[in-house]
C-alpha cells in the first residue's frame, strides 16, 4: 500500500474518536468551512494543527437586543420561589413551597440576577485531508477545548422588602441542596469533542470571461459521532462540548467564484440533522420556572431541532507574493428541541416551554490572512500559515465570543 494511503487511512480512524462541535457558543469547529485550506492538487495528503483564544464572551439572551453575563443566557432573573413549584405537596421541594406561599400572581418575590466569568483559554483545532480519486477528498477532525466557569456570584432583587430579608437569604441554598446543582462554585472543564468525518468532492470549472475566470463546485456529507464530554447536570450551566451524546448527519456544499485581480466570493451552506436519544436531563415542573435552577431530572428522549449554518466570503488573492486576505460572514442557527419524558412525571407543555431547548442563533465576522509558502513550486511539500480574528456580534440564546487564532498546514 502506498505509504501516503496509509497514513490517510491510519490517521482518520484515529479522527473518529474525538472532534469538537458546538456548544451554544460560536467557538470555531475545525471542519468550518473558513478554515479549510485550498487543495493542492500535487500533494495527497495535508495536516491542520490550529489554536483559538476567546478574548471576550457574552451571552444574547432570548431578547435579541440584549447582550448580557453568560449566567443569563436564558433569563436575565431567577426566579428561587417558582422552581419549588409544580411538585406533590408531601413532597420536600413541595413543604418548601409551602412556606413561601405568598401571592402567585406576584411574579417579583424571590428574584435573583447571576453573574459569572466564562473563559476559553484553549481551543486546539487539529484536522487531517487526504486526497482520493475523481475529486473526492477524506477529511477528519480533532480539537481539544478547555473552559472555566469562574466568579460565580449572585445578587438578591427586591432587597429592604421585610418579607425578601427575613424570608429568602437561604433560599438558593435551599434549592442547591434540593436539586444537586452547586450554584455558588465555577467549573473546570478539559476535554475533546464529537468525532466528525467528511467526504468532499470538489472540481474547477474554467471560464474564459473578461470577469469571470472560475467557477468551484463543492459537495460533502459525513457522520457527526457522540464522543463528546458531556453536560453535567449538577454544574451550574455546565454545557456540552458536542452535541451531548446525539449521532448526526453533515451535508453541505459551496461555490466559489474567482474573478480577475484574484478575487474571490464564495458562498457555503452547511446542514445537520441529528438523531435522538434518551438521557436524564433537568426539566421544569411549573409555568415561570427559569433554566438554572430547574430542581427536577428526569429520563426524557429528545428529538433535535435542525441546524444550518450560512456562509458569505470574499477574498483578495496575491496581494504580496503567497499573501491573501479573506472576510467571512457566517450565521448558525439551531431550530427548537422537544422533549419526550419517559415517565409520567411531567407536564409536556411545560417542560418544552423551557428556553434551554428553545432554537439559538449565532452571528459573526472572521477575518483572515493567509501567507502560502512554495507558492510557485509544482512538486514537494506546502506549508501555509493563517491568522484569524472572530468578532461575534449577535445572537438569540448563545453565548458569543470574540477570539484571535492561528492554524498551520502542512501537505505533502
Amino acid at each position: 500500500m502506498n505509504i501516503r494511503y496509509y497514513i490517510i487511512i491510519t490517521s482518520l480512524s484515529l479522527c473518529t474518536v474525538f472532534v469538537h462541535a458546538v456548544f451554544r457558543t460560536n467557538v470555531l469547529q475545525p471542519y468550518n468551512i473558513a478554515l479549510q485550506p485550498d487543495p493542492y492538487h500535487e500533494t495527497k495528503v495535508s495536516f491542520q494543527a490550529g489554536y483559538e483564544g476567546v478574548l471576550a464572551a457574552k451571552a444574547f439572551t432570548p431578547h435579541i437586543d440584549h447582550a448580557g453575563n453568560v449566567l443569563q443566557l436564558y433569563q436575565r432573573h431567577q426566579d428561587g420561589i417558582a422552581a419549588l413549584k409544580g411538585f406533590p405537596p408531601t413532597s420536600l421541594p413541595g413543604q418548601y413551597a409551602q412556606i413561601f406561599n405568598i401571592n402567585d400572581d406576584n411574579l417579583t418575590h424571590g428574584l435573583f440576577t447571576p453573574y459569572a466569568n466564562l473563559s476559553i483559554p484553549l481551543n486546539m483545532l487539529f484536522s487531517i485531508q487526504g486526497r482520493l480519486a475523481h475529486n473526492v477528498s477524506l477529511h477528519g477532525y480533532i480539537p481539544l477545548i478547555y473552559a472555566e466557569l469562574k466568579d460565580v456570584c449572585w445578587s438578591q432583587d427586591n432587597k429592604k422588602i421585610e418579607f425578601e430579608d427575613n424570608n429568602l437569604p437561604n433560599l438558593l441554598s435551599v434549592i442547591g441542596k434540593l436539586s444537586g446543582i452547586d450554584l455558588f462554585n465555577g467549573w473546570k472543564r478539559v476535554g475533546f469533542s464529537d468525532a466528525v468525518i467528511f467526504v468532499k468532492w470538489q472540481n474547477d470549472f474554467l471560464q474564459m470571461k473578461p470577469v469571470l475566470r472560475n467557477v468551484r463546485l463543492s459537495l460533502r456529507g459525513g457522520l457527526n459521532f457522540p464522543t463528546g464530554k458531556q453536560e453535567d447536570i449538577c454544574q451550574l450551566l455546565s454545557l456540552p462540548f458536542g452535541y451531548d451524546q446525539g449521532y448526526g448527519l453533515y451535508f453541505g456544499g459551496y461555490m466559489m467564484l474567482q474573478f480577475v485581480h484574484d478575487v474571490r466570493f464564495m458562498i457555503d451552506l452547511e446542514f445537520l440533522q441529528l438523531f435522538g436519544n434518551t438521557k436524564t436531563r433537568r426539566i421544569p415542573t411549573a409555568p415561570h420556572q427559569t433554566d438554572l435552577l430547574f430542581i427536577a431530572k428526569d429520563r426524557v428522549f429528545v428529538d433535535p431541532g435542525f441546524t444550518q449554518q450560512y456562509t458569505f466570503m470574499l477574498e483578495k488573492r496575491s496581494l504580496y507574493q503567497g499573501l491573501s486576505a479573506a472576510l467571512y460572514y457566517q450565521y448558525f442557527k439551531h431550530n427548537d428541541d422537544t422533549y419526550y419524558p419517559t415517565t409520567n412525571f411531567g407536564n409536556f407543555a411545560i417542560i418544552n416551554d423551557a428556553q434551554s431547548i428553545q432554537e439559538y442563533t449565532t452571528h459573526q465576522f472572521l477575518f483572515q490572512l493567509n501567507y502560502e509558502f512554495n507558492q510557485y513550486e509544482t512538486s514537494g511539500s506546502r506549508p501555509n500559515l493563517m491568522l484569524f480574528g472572530k468578532y461575534g456580534f449577535n445572537g438569540k440564546r448563545a453565548i458569543l465570543t470574540s477570539s484571535l487564532g492561528l492554524q498551520f498546514t502542512y501537505a505533502f
